[in-house]
């Protein structure tokens, strides 16, 4: 049964049943839908235990399997020991033949995880809760807890109150947490937020201190967090770039001598891997939205779902040994894409990544996304420049994801007004081969000023709407 539990790869509904070892014998454990698969190592998933449902916990990694389960019961049983609302421990033991362990906790019905009322909800309702988190975070340090994964996943929203999931990296100490530690935790909890600007950070500062009783206007704690900040973005962003290439929890990947392929697991469906296995074919029956000598753009439908394939040709025998050892330009597209979403930028959602290889020979590329039904910038201002309200309303979305860029040190190299596509609730930035994150001040600032050159100069021809923006825009131009 344990090769059959590691040869598991993907969420659902699955029907299997395993024997657990308990005080009274073995009783059965009937598993019916899996929740979250790390392959090999770890299942998570919804399951009938004794005439009730319960989360089940499985961990069958060969070497460290009695490690992780150890660590998540341990911190199981440190937040429950500490009043802090979690689901509770059920049971913990062994699989029958020494197969793994297994953790059974309480089922919590009509739960959302935090992450799923984060999208779903207003900025309003946004900030409310961010102030619930807060103080959930707040009731941690002052047991003495700290959880070092912080991510929104980690919380369920249920009965008007917020639990905290997973155990595995809970840490605790007798006392509550001092100020340094306490305020580095928060600054990770703070960097996972891609909505988290300076006013946001001293906001959700003030509130955290008035839950742990200490000054809110504290300038050198504010001054020391938004430093913690920083240094945890970094981070991960970092563990980010690294997750996107292989295989985890969210991403599937597949490498070898002639192709490297790797896509976003939420996405993973009969007929995506067709395509995947065969992208020029897809493209040759796709709609097709740009043919051009250095790039083919299509749109395809699978699933109900629409998306948008965009192959990267090699011109020719020049142009294939220049680019046979570098990035190609496809995989330069994914980071970006991601590098966008972790800032909270708008982008259309990417899909999947695939590389023609001959061994470390880099050859054609394919970069999919979401397909993103809306108009480009260009073609919006010429045919609504009547409308002055609704093109103001526009133009500020347009300067506000300028300035999202500019504030983290990003140029986009080519701020053509058709890679602007303007949507139904956003406005997207597409085209991402030539964007760059910036580390040095001097280089950034130069290409800066190309963008911006180059922005402006959509706009010659309608001098209104280039008034329009160099307003919205005095500060960054």
């Amino acid at each position: 049964m344990k090769q059959e539990l590691c040869a598991i790869k993907q969420t659902g509904p699955m029907t299997f049943t395993l024997q657990l070892h308990t005080a009274s014998g073995l009783v059965p454990l009937s598993c019916f839908e899996v929740v979250r698969c790390l392959p090999g190592k770890r299942l998570a998933c919804l399951a009938e235990w004794q005439g009730r449902t319960v989360f089940a916990k499985l961990f069958v990694d060969r070497r460290r399997a009695k490690v992780h389960w150890q660590r998540e019961k341990k911190g199981c049983r440190a937040l429950l020991d500490r009043g802090i609302a979690a689901p509770a421990l059920v049971h913990s033991g062994r699989l029958d033949n020494d197969e793994g362990y297994v953790l059974l906790l309480e089922y919590i019905p009509d739960g959302r995880s935090v992450l799923e009322c984060w999208q779903t909800e207003s900025d309003v309702e946004r900030l409310d809760l961010l102030f619930e988190l807060t103080d959930v975070l707040a009731g941690h340090h002052s047991q003495g807890i700290v959880q070092n994964d912080l991510h929104l996943d980690n919380f369920l929203c249920a009965q008007g109150r917020i639990y905290t999931l997973d155990g595995a990296d809970i840490a605790s100490v007798r006392k509550s947490l001092p100020k340094k530690t306490a305020l580095k935790n928060l600054a990770l909890f703070l960097a996972q937020l891609p909505t988290a600007d300076e006013q946001s950070i001293d906001a959700i500062y003030r509130h955290y201190a008035a839950a742990r009783g200490w000054r809110g206007d504290a300038p050198g704690d504010r001054k020391r967090l938004h430093a913690y900040v920083v240094q945890k973005q970094k981070q991960r962003k970092q563990h980010l770039f690294k997750r996107i290439f292989r295989e985890c929890r969210d991403f599937s990947c597949r490498s070898s001598w002639r192709t490297f392929m790797v896509y976003d697991k939420a996405y993973a469906s009969t007929a995506l891997k067709t395509l995947l296995e065969d992208p020029d074919r897809a493209i040759e029956s796709g709609e097709p939205l740009k043919l051009g000598n250095t790039a083919t753009l299509v749109r395809v439908a699978i699933d109900d779902r629409a998306f948008v394939i965009k192959r990267y040709n090699i011109k020719n025998r020049r142009h294939a040994v220049k680019r046979a050892f570098r990035s190609t330009r496809a995989a330069v597209s994914w980071r970006n894409a991601h590098r966008l979403l972790f800032y909270g930028i708008a982008t259309p959602r990417p899909v999947a990544l695939i590389e023609k290889r001959f061994g470390p020979i880099r050859r054609t590329a394919y970069f999919i996304t979401e397909h993103i039904a809306g108009i480009d910038c260009r073609t919006f201002f010429t045919d609504s420049a009547a409308d002055d309200r609704r093109n103001e309303r526009i133009a500020e979305q347009v300067a506000a994801l300028l300035k999202k860029l500019y504030r983290h040190s990003i140029s986009h190299g080519d701020m053509k007004a058709t890679n602007f596509l303007i949507g139904d609730d956003a406005v997207f930035l597409i085209d991402l081969d030539a964007m760059k994150e910036h580390r040095f001040l001097f280089g950034f600032r130069r290409c800066r000023r190309r963008d911006m050159m180059r922005f402006f100069k959509n706009w010659e021809a309608t001098p209104a709407v280039a008034d329009l923006f160099r307003r919205l825009l005095s500060d960054y131009c």
